[in-house]
């Protein structure tokens, strides 16, 4: 179950029933048909929640997800880091993309002076090799996606938050 902290701009708290989704969301028009079962969500924060929603058979099944301002929702997963503190995802909404970042924090945690300059670049390369994610000069990791690869590259950026973890 994914645990919703926050409100939708309309004040109700999103869940996963339909019911309530149906409630927060627009039913029917802008080409869909009038079926319950379909749900456009009406905010960033009932969209991120939406997808969060679907995918509640998986290892984000005991996800948190917070928002932080109207352009930017936080995600706590249920995995560890190191320091048995909650790996999190920021995402912002970037036009019709998704900008998936660590808010610098893997990088951030390692001192950077006490690893090797070309150890620590041999990592940068394998996690963008590997899972297609970018690190700007603040260190920061981010992958850019669409609604359709959503949830494979949130996976992905949590897999290069634990590598990173692991390879230093």
């Amino acid at each position: 179950m994914v645990k919703v902290v926050g409100k939708s701009e309309n004040g109700s708290i999103p869940t996963n029933s339909l019911q309530n989704k149906c409630e927060i969301g627009i039913r029917g028009n802008k080409g869909f048909p009038s079926d319950p079962g379909i749900y456009v969500p009406k905010t960033f924060f009932d969209e991120i929640q939406a997808k969060i929603s679907e995918y509640s058979f998986s290892s984000l099944s005991q996800c948190q997800v917070n928002k932080v301002d109207d352009t930017c929702i936080e995600v706590v997963t249920g995995i560890l880091d190191r320091h048995h503190d909650h790996l999190q995802v920021y995402i912002k909404k970037v036009d019709d993309h998704y900008l998936l970042s660590d808010g610098g924090y893997i990088f951030s945690d390692i001192d950077v002076d006490l690893v090797d300059k070309d150890d620590l670049l041999k990592i940068k390369n394998k996690l963008q090799d590997r899972l297609y994610v970018s690190i700007n000069d603040h260190n920061e990791i981010t992958l850019l996606t669409n609604k359709h690869d959503f949830f494979v590259n949130l996976q992905n950026m949590i897999k290069a938050q634990i590598s990173a973890c692991v390879l230093l």
